[in-house]
C-alpha cells in the first residue's frame, strides 16, 4: 500500500491557525514568533470569546486576581504597547541616552570575578569581555 499524508479531514479533525496580526511578514526569530503568538491567543480569547459574559470574574479572589492579570496584559498589548516609542526613532539624537559601564562592574554585579583576563563565577567559566556575550558564553566548568 502506498504510502500517503494524512490530512485533517481523514482524522475528522479541523485545522487550526493562528494569525498573528502584530508581526509584519517576512522572516522572525523564534522569541518574537512565540511572544506575539502568546499576545494573539490571549487577544483572541478576550475580543472573540468574550470571557467577561461568560464568566464570574467576581466569585472569588482567585478569579478577580485572575481577571486583573488578563485584561492588564491585554490593554498593555493592545493600548500601550503599540503606543511606545524608542529613543533611538529621533533623528537629532547623536548619542542614544543609555549609560554604560565598565564590563569589571558588569562582571561583579551579576556575581563574577575577574581571573585569566575574563571572568569565573563559581561553578562557571568564561572568557568574555563584553556583558552580552559574557551571558552568551558562560558555561559549567568541566569536571575532571
Amino acid at each position: 500500500m502506498p504510502r500517503r499524508w494524512l490530512r485533517c479531514e481523514d482524522m475528522g479533525a479541523e485545522m487550526k491557525r493562528l494569525k498573528i496580526t502584530t508581526l509584519d511578514k517576512g522572516w522572525h526569530d523564534k522569541d518574537e514568533v512565540l511572544l506575539h503568538a502568546a499576545f494573539q491567543l490571549l487577544a483572541d480569547f478576550v475580543e472573540e470569546e468574550q470571557p467577561d459574559k461568560i464568566v464570574d470574574w467576581n466569585a472569588d479572589e482567585l478569579h478577580k486576581s485572575v481577571w486583573e492579570e488578563i485584561t492588564g496584559l491585554y490593554k498593555w498589548w493592545t493600548k500601550t504597547r503599540p503606543k511606545r516609542r524608542s529613543p533611538l526613532d529621533d533623528k537629532k539624537l547623536k548619542q542614544p541616552p543609555f549609560s554604560t559601564l565598565p564590563v569589571e562592574f558588569l562582571h561583579k554585579k551579576q556575581g563574577f570575578q575577574a581571573a585569566d583576563g575574563g571572568c569565573a563565577r563559581v561553578g562557571m567559566t568564561c572568557n568574555s569581555r563584553s556583558l552580552s556575550t559574557m551571558v552568551a558564553t558562560c558555561r559549567p566548568k568541566s569536571v575532571k
